[in-house]
């Protein structure tokens, strides 16, 4: 299989060397190298031409290639070669170009959940052995673990990347995986993106970085980094004890603006991200926020131990006032009115606080009460904007984002899903015959026997009016669909009592499958298409439009 090139050359080898690729993407590892690299992302433009670079050096040089992508980044790929001048269909005859989905190959390495070492030897060595004899050498792209970090299987994909580089060392062949940056936004992802890193080799930032072309922006960026690690650093460090009351006022005042930063910090993500600034940074949560000032309020005041502790006692007056005992102090921490929390600090035989560091108490307690009335305010401002008033039920942009996500995951796991479209029929007349406000009544009520109705894996959300959509995952088969409809129906079948009035319903279903490809926009209006076609019946009831776009409407 790498045993050296023969004297003659395929027709593929010969377009190769007369079209060579154009130089895209820096940072990548050079031909004559054996790297385990990884590359970040933040968007499939700069994935995708950065291993169509690696993977088209590696063809240039007579080597094979091998991509162990998804099935969308697969097609990616096929399409850059192409656009390179390579002739894909003539190096897959000739060995040279071998495509591997990730999604079934991960599902084949893994036992309980882990990668199981024999079944990733098996995997790696039926692909080495359709490499065509006559290549120079193999090298190799992959996303699996990277399914594996978006799926929160951190230690799995870790595991993976160990296994990985032994086969990698053992062989001598280029390995590229890739990264995208949204898969280490938690809250917790920043010691798994340190392992990821420390794995291999050479590290390729994400196009935020690699795109900067001149060098002085680099620099910059480079510099601002800096900054913002020893800021991080000074940060953690505790302020030392000092001998002047000046000194000591300063320490209590720059143990303070830290907090202060801290709180700053997370209405300014909001601000941002409420202005579409894509830069904005990831708040701190409360209860990290917290823990930062009970371990600040130690340190500063070399306290024996310090805590946040909760009270139930929010009309209490004795809650309301500080609380002072031989063994330390308890400081309220009021937020809109009412006490939360107590900022409980236990000093220690013989020890004290002076004015100060009373007054820094106090001032720690009314920041973490900014925080966690700021956190009540940004949940609540969250919870209107994506949930319809009315009914509670997700609204558009919600169900357009667990759409999207719903699809991801189907087109990693496979089985079947479904979007249903839901219109209750003539309710125009509620609205007359009762009014408004009764409308809106039933309309709630119609969202809780919807609701009641659904397995709780499905999503359902209010697109306005009387219109509601349902998404249906892990479906064995798509008739299961009729079934879910079949259900919505039968929940609005008894009659709803308002008051002296008891409305009769009934409700006309659109139904579609769902594909990866199509993306939630078009699923959603295949959904309403079908729901047209269900109006327009007679009977109204029910009308389907499967994977091929046949129309189907059988009588429920």
């Amino acid at each position: 299989m790498m045993e050296g090139r023969p004297e003659g050359e395929s027709m593929a080898r010969r377009s190769l060397e007369q079209q060579p690729p154009a130089d895209r993407t820096a940072f990548l590892p050079a031909v004559d190298e054996a790297p385990h690299g990884v590359l970040f992302y933040e968007g499939d433009r700069f994935l995708i031409d950065s291993v169509v670079r690696f993977l088209s050096e590696g063809l240039q040089a007579g080597q094979a290639v091998i991509a162990i992508a998804t099935r969308a980044h697969r097609q990616r790929l096929e399409h850059g070669l192409t656009e390179a001048g390579f002739d894909v269909a003539q190096l897959r005859r000739d060995a040279h170009l071998i495509m591997v989905d990730a999604s079934e190959a991960l599902a084949s390495v893994l036992r309980d959940r882990r990668p199981d070492p024999e079944r990733f030897a098996a995997i790696i060595d039926e692909v080495l052995d359709r490499v065509a004899a006559d290549a120079a050498g193999v090298r190799v792209f992959g996303e699996m673990s990277a399914l594996l970090v978006e799926d929160g299987e951190d230690e799995a994909a870790l595991a993976l990347e160990q296994l990985a580089e032994d086969r990698r060392a053992a062989l001598g062949l280029p390995l590229l995986c890739a990264y995208p940056m949204r898969a280490f936004e938690g809250e917790h992802s920043g010691e798994t993106f340190q392992r990821v890193c420390s794995v291999h080799e050479q590290v390729v930032p994400s196009e935020s970085y690699s795109e900067l072309h001149d060098a002085n922006e680099r620099a910059r960026a480079v510099a601002i980094l800096q900054q913002e690690a020893v800021a991080g650093i000074n940060a953690r460090v505790s302020l030392r004890h000092s001998q002047h009351a000046l000194e000591e006022e300063l320490r209590l005042l720059r143990a303070l603006d830290r907090l202060h930063r801290e709180v700053q910090a997370t209405v300014v993500h909001d601000a941002r991200r409420a202005t579409g600034d894509p830069d904005h940074q990831r708040p701190r949560s409360v209860e990290t926020l917290q823990k930062t000032a009970t371990r600040v309020v130690r340190r500063t005041l070399s306290a024996a131990a310090c805590h946040i502790a909760r009270t139930q006692a929010r009309h209490d007056r004795d809650a309301r006032d500080v609380r002072r005992d031989e063994g330390g102090i308890a400081v309220p921490i009021r937020a809109r009115g009412a006490v939360r929390r107590m900022l409980v600090v236990e000093l220690g035989p013989d020890r004290d606080l002076d004015h100060d560091e009373e007054w820094f108490l106090h001032a720690v307690a009314e920041l973490l009460g900014v925080a966690i009335e700021h956190d009540e305010a940004h949940a609540e401002l969250t919870q209107r904007s994506l949930h319809d008033e009315l009914t509670g039920l997700p609204n558009r942009t919600l169900l357009w984002d667990r759409l999207d996500h719903a699809l991801r995951r189907h087109e990693r796991t496979g089985g079947c899903l479904a979007v249903l479209a839901l219109d209750v029929d003539d309710f125009s007349d509620v609205n007359e015959r009762l009014g408004e406000q009764a409308a809106d009544q039933v309309l709630a009520m119609i969202a809780e026997r919807l609701s009641d109705a659904l397995s709780p894996g499905d999503t359902i959300a209010r697109l306005g009016g009387d219109t509601f959509v349902i998404v249906a995952e892990d479906l064995d088969q798509p008739s299961e669909a009729l079934g879910i409809a079949q259900r919505l129906r039968t929940a609005l079948a008894p009659a709803l009592v308002l008051g002296d009035a008891a409305v009769e319903l009934t409700a006309s279903v659109g139904i579609t499958v769902g594909d990866p490809l199509d993306g939630a926009d078009s699923l959603l209006g295949s959904a309403d298409l079908a729901l047209q076609h269900a109006k327009r019946r007679p009977d109204g009831r029910w009308a389907m439009l499967d994977a091929s776009d046949a129309l189907r409407t059988p009588a429920i």
